[in-house]
């Protein structure tokens, strides 16, 4: 008996150890899902409604209205063809987390012009609210060219 709960207690600590891992990556995980989907509402339901968004092209979109305006320009003009996330790394503590890594998309443009390949870079600070984790601050950013 005493083996038993030891082991439920062991296995509870465990697994909200590695649940506490999850937050950002949660939230990179349905980022990833949608955008490959190109279905802008799921893109926009993974931020929270003060959320900014700091995109390589443009200073910042703040609110969930902004943020839909800048995906709509992206996913209006062009289809994702494909996106992976690499280098991935997480930390979370309690209601906040974050993540940190790499973003490659393919976009067809919907003029009919080739397919263009970008890597950014990507920060995001993610916050659980409501049970429900969500993008609270989401950056991006592409190298400058180098100077060598």
């Amino acid at each position: 008996m005493k083996r038993a709960l030891l082991f439920a207690v062991a296995l509870g600590v465990s697994t909200a150890l590695f649940a506490a891992e999850d937050g950002a990556r949660i939230v990179d995980d349905a980022w990833l899902k949608a955008i490959q989907a190109n279905d802008l509402d799921a893109v926009v339901a993974t931020y929270a409604e003060d959320a900014t968004m700091y995109p390589p092209d443009e200073m910042e979109a703040k609110g969930k209205e902004e943020i839909r305006e800048n995906y709509s320009i992206l996913l209006g003009a062009n289809t994702v063809q494909e996106v992976k996330m690499l280098d991935r790394h997480y930390r979370t503590a309690g209601d906040v987390s974050v993540g940190w890594g790499r973003v490659t998309l393919v976009l067809k443009p919907k003029s009919g012009d080739e397919p263009v390949s970008l890597e950014v870079r990507f920060s995001a600070i993610a916050v659980k609210r409501g049970g429900k984790w969500l993008y609270l601050v989401d950056h991006a950013s592409a190298p400058l060219p180098s100077s060598k």
